[in-house]
């Protein structure tokens, strides 16, 4: 098993220099498995069957897996010594369990013995968040909404259902409430915001989430290129 943990680890120290070297320098954030739901990997699949974190998600997921955790955080720990290279923590749900990831991550970098810690983050997604900013804000040097998951929470209606996609909607009042209201307190703390999601590369929503404060907007590639195409149009 310990074997299996130092190839894992050496596997994604690879991939994760390989892409902050292709970067030249600028920053890259990378975010801890986000597993749980129906986000299970094949091989937790098979070892623990229908286990009680099936009912957990991202962060929590990851605290109760804590080998996998670890195994990434070292990972990470070890591409950041010398690269600017930073941790974002999805589905965190308040205080409590980020104060307990970056105790992990702290220790990770120990066991690299590494003496650069990188930067943490922390990804706002779910209605408990909205009640806890205070205590994330005071743990993380910089915040990201996950827009997919707070419509879903917000207004308790899965993302995936087609015949619902009316009523799940990125542009409901509770959900943009929520995105200044998070926004808000991020900067009044001085800690950067983006925002993440399929919505994020809409150029009209955008526009929206400009005049809400949002000045970093996080989206695929091939998102990234079409929305400069609009706005260029």
């Amino acid at each position: 098993m310990k074997r299996r943990s130092v190839r894992a680890i050496a596997a994604q120290v690879e991939i994760y220099e390989q892409v902050a070297d292709a970067l030249n320098g600028r920053p890259l954030v990378i975010r801890t498995f986000d597993f749980g739901d129906e986000k299970v990997p094949l091989f937790l699949a098979a070892e623990r069957g229908n286990a009680v974190t099936w009912g957990l998600r991202g962060l929590q997921f990851s605290l109760a897996e804590r080998k996998l955790l670890e195994t990434q955080l070292q990972a990470i720990a070890h591409a950041a010594q010398g690269r600017d290279v930073r941790v974002l923590f999805p589905m965190v749900v308040g205080g409590d369990d980020l104060r307990r990831a970056c105790e992990a991550l702290t220790v990770a970098v120990k066991r690299v013995g590494g003496k650069q810690r990188p930067q943490v983050g922390a990804m706002v997604e779910t209605p408990a968040a909205l009640f806890s900013l205070e205590e994330i804000l005071e743990l993380a040097a910089f915040v990201a909404i996950g827009t997919n998951d707070l419509t879903q929470y917000m207004l308790a209606v899965h993302r995936d259902a087609p015949d619902l996609a009316s009523e799940y909607t990125v542009h409901h009042p509770s959900v943009l409430r929520a995105i200044r209201q998070i926004v808000t307190a991020a900067q009044a703390r001085r800690r950067p915001v983006s925002v993440c999601g399929e919505d994020a590369a809409d150029p009209a929503f955008a526009c929206l989430l400009v005049g809400l404060g949002v000045r970093e907007l996080s989206m695929s590639p091939l998102e990234a290129t079409a929305s400069e195409r609009c706005f260029a149009a």
